[in-house]
């Protein structure tokens, strides 16, 4: 069945897997939601706060010019283990003027933090995807994402993070230094993706479309779903590529013979 949407800007293929949501007790604005980290495999902890439904969100991690003091800010997620896994993160930063900035991701590799990305680059804002897949041999408990600027100004959104492998349970997210963090809708990010998970007995049926209508019943868009992610990506735009308004959508979704799939429920996608 059709069992959620997640807003996201898709760069490439990436490996879907469940979505756990967790709260990490700072600000939340506008919407009460945590950060996400998704999981995959034998993942035993499944919160009541997954959602079917999100706006575009993510996790704003900021930092500013203190009068040429140091300010740093870090998010740091733990959980018990992931082995044979690969780890993904999908994220957007923003460096404004000033002297020195350092963003860096660690990963908790066989018990020690170990800094598996770093920049120190200026320019223009920009997406980034970091994607390491690690073997038997190193067992991966956390992730962290931390900024350090002197004299300038940075904001990182961090949009998506995937963890696959062996994962049992995820810790409460935490907030470190004297930056500022806060969900908040991602600017850059306006894609809609639809995952679908298929019965056995649809997979016979392929390839299946995914049609969106209007509340008026009008057709707004068509859309392959590829059989190998289950994924479909909306750019938010009509049948005439023009951009839609804000608002509620129809999806219902037909086999490779156009006939309607009515074993899944009738599902809704909100543009905001």
């Amino acid at each position: 069945m059709l069992r959620y949407l997640i807003p996201v800007l898709l760069a490439g293929s990436l490996s879907f897997a469940e979505n756990l949501i967790t709260n990490p007790g700072f600000d939340e604005y506008p919407w009460n939601y945590g950060w996400h980290i998704y999981l995959e495999g034998d993942a035993t902890y499944r919160p009541d706060s997954i959602r079917f439904l999100s706006p575009p969100r993510s996790c704003w991690l900021s930092v500013w010019d203190c009068g040429g003091m140091g300010s740093t800010i870090e998010l740091r997620q733990e959980f018990s283990q992931a082995v044979n896994c690969t780890v993904s993160a999908y994220f957007f930063l923003d460096i404004i003027g000033g002297l020195t900035s350092l963003t860096k991701i660690l990963l908790k590799i066989n018990g020690d933090w170990r800094v598996v990305w770093l920049s120190k680059d200026f320019g223009n804002p920009t997406w980034i995807r970091f994607h390491m897949t690690f073997d038997s041999t190193q067992v991966i408990s956390g992730i962290r994402f931390f900024v350090d600027s002197y004299g300038c100004d940075v904001d990182l959104w961090v949009d998506d993070v995937y963890v696959s492998g062996n994962v049992l349970k995820v810790k409460e997210a935490g907030k470190y230094g004297g930056g500022k963090i806060k969900i908040s809708p991602n600017p850059f990010r306006k894609n809609l993706l639809l995952l679908v998970e298929y019965p056995d007995a649809v997979r016979e049926k392929l390839p299946v479309t995914a049609k969106l209508y209007d509340v008026t019943g009008r057709l707004v868009k068509s859309l392959q779903i590829d059989p190998l992610s289950g994924c479909a990506v909306w750019d938010g735009t009509d049948m005439k590529g023009k951009e839609t308004g804000r608002g509620c959508f129809i999806i219902k979704l037909e086999d490779s013979h156009g006939k309607e799939l009515r074993g899944f429920p009738l599902q809704k996608a909100i543009k905001f």
